[in-house]
């Protein structure tokens, strides 16, 4: 097995639930509300002042 392919396996549960999170899934299928969009944004911005 090739050491992406080791790699890949060791890390695919981790994959799958970040694929998988409500905000993630919410994004990509278009239905995540406005609020959440903004938090999240808001918290992204405020990490990237400190």
């Amino acid at each position: 097995m090739s050491f992406s392919s080791a790699l890949k396996e060791k890390t695919k549960k981790i994959w799958e639930d970040g694929y998988n999170h409500p905000f993630v899934q919410g994004l990509g299928k278009g239905t995540l509300d406005k609020e959440s969009f903004l938090k999240s944004n808001i918290k992204k911005f405020r990490r990237q002042l400190l």
